[in-house]
């Protein structure tokens, strides 16, 4: 019978014992964009059956690279290419999740939709792109300490973030997500609206038909000042409360 653990690479010929060479290989695959960031690696039966051998073999290859801060492990999800020692700038606008940490509050976040479209004819012209280009559509249901407190709908182009209909809101924010495609928000700009809950938005926050609230539209560049994402948030409780750092 075959060592599994000397049985050459299907994708990569090597003397290494097989989970060396595992490792090598999918190192290499995400250093060429085969496994893009922020996005799931296969499956650990999907690899074992690449490189005919074990779970076992397959994990052990992939733990140094956990090790190494290239992937990350996430309990009940799977493995994620991360962001391989790249940092954002020192001052950046911070995402819901940070700025909830850095207030010591407990984020969470529900996707209610992640799916792609045609630009059409308005966003199209925010992001130059023809009517037909595609981007990608995400309707999230944030919340602080479990209570519900924004609806936000964020729209990107989906030219400049491949793969980003499949990317795990849970596991890494969007501004994570961009940064590790090499896009890091460094400026936002946004505009406030006071307006009143639908009944559809009321029902997701908690609230009543008519509440008042927050509506936040804010559009995000990268150094370069190519716009990466058009968000519009509905706010209200504690996320309706705008500060202002001078």
């Amino acid at each position: 019978m075959t060592n599994p653990e000397s049985t050459p690479s299907k994708n990569k010929t090597s003397q290494l014992p097989l989970y060396l060479a595992i490792r090598q290989q999918i190192r290499a695959d995400i250093a060429d964009g085969l496994y893009e960031k922020g996005l799931a690696l296969p499956s650990e039966h999907m690899l074992a059956e690449q490189f005919n051998t074990t779970r076992l073999t397959v994990r052990k290859a992939i733990d140094k690279l956990v090790e190494e801060g290239i992937v990350l492990r996430v309990q009940g999800r799977g493995v994620f290419v991360g962001n391989d020692g790249l940092t954002a700038p020192p001052i950046m606008p911070r995402g819901f999740r940070k700025q909830s940490t850095d207030e010591k509050r407990i984020a969470s976040v529900r996707v209610l939709e992640q799916r792609v479209r045609p630009a059409g004819p308005y966003y199209a012209q925010v992001f130059n792109l023809t009517p037909k280009d595609l981007v990608c559509c995400i309707r999230r249901l944030n919340s602080l300490d479990g209570i519900p407190q924004t609806i936000e709908q964020t729209v990107v182009p989906c030219n400049i973030f491949p793969g980003v209909e499949e990317l795990d809101l849970t596991v890494f924010s969007l501004y994570e997500f961009f940064s590790m495609r090499g896009h890091a928000v460094v400026h936002t700009y946004e505009t406030i609206d006071l307006t009143e809950l639908s009944a559809r938005q009321a029902q997701l926050l908690q609230a009543q038909v008519l509440e008042p609230a927050l509506t936040l539209t804010c559009k995000s560049f990268d150094v370069a000042g190519t716009i990466l994402e058009v968000a519009t948030s509905v706010s209200i409780r504690d996320a309706a409360v705008l500060t202002v750092r001078v």
